[in-house]
């Protein structure tokens, strides 16, 4: 990612929080440090995950910098992010292209792949409040590796349709042969 849209930083003084303010979770930026946890890493390696999937920030660095601290804390606190399929879609087709093309994909692969349950485990590790993220770090990647293998995730509400769908991905030729 671009280094330059993080900036400006805000500085401990005057009691405002350290650091790249569209990064930090709202109970952060909030409490200007008091009672964070291992939560508010969840939240800030979700804003990563987010913008490497849709290809966005999920708050726009230059609108929470000109906005001053104040109504940027409203934003963060507030302000409800799309999911990044929905970002994608919402791209000027020229740039969704050109980004796809950059993860060697088309526009509709790129979707497709995001839609579902990557969005679940975005949101889940944006949830403004803390008690509905992920624990740990941990918990996150687990729940990952989870998609990358092709079984349910935890972020998504389970339903036996979605898991009976996962089952029948993971062992499509043995389904296929019992028919």
């Amino acid at each position: 990612t671009d280094h330059s849209e993080l900036t400006p930083d805000l500085t401990e003084a005057g009691g405002l929080p350290m650091g790249p303010l569209a990064s930090m979770s709202p109970e952060q930026a909030a409490s200007g440090g008091i009672d964070v946890d291992t939560r508010s890493d969840v939240y800030s390696l979700g804003i990563l995950l987010y913008e490497l999937l849709g290809g966005r920030p999920a708050f726009d660095p230059a609108e929470l910098a000109a906005a001053g601290y104040p109504a940027a804390l409203e934003i963060l606190l507030h302000r409800a992010v799309l999911t990044p399929s929905s970002v994608i879609e919402g791209l000027d087709p020229a740039e969704a292209a050109a980004l796809a093309g950059c993860r060697s994909t088309d526009v509709a692969k790129w979707i497709s792949a995001v839609r579902g349950d990557l969005d679940q485990v975005v949101a889940k590790c944006l949830e403004k409040d803390r008690s509905r993220r992920y624990e740990t770090v941990n918990g996150m990647a687990l729940d990952l590796a989870r998609f990358l293998a092709n079984e349910p995730v935890l972020a998504r509400p389970p339903s036996r349709r979605y898991r009976l769908r996962k089952f029948v991905d993971r062992n499509r030729a043995a389904c296929l042969s019992t028919l």
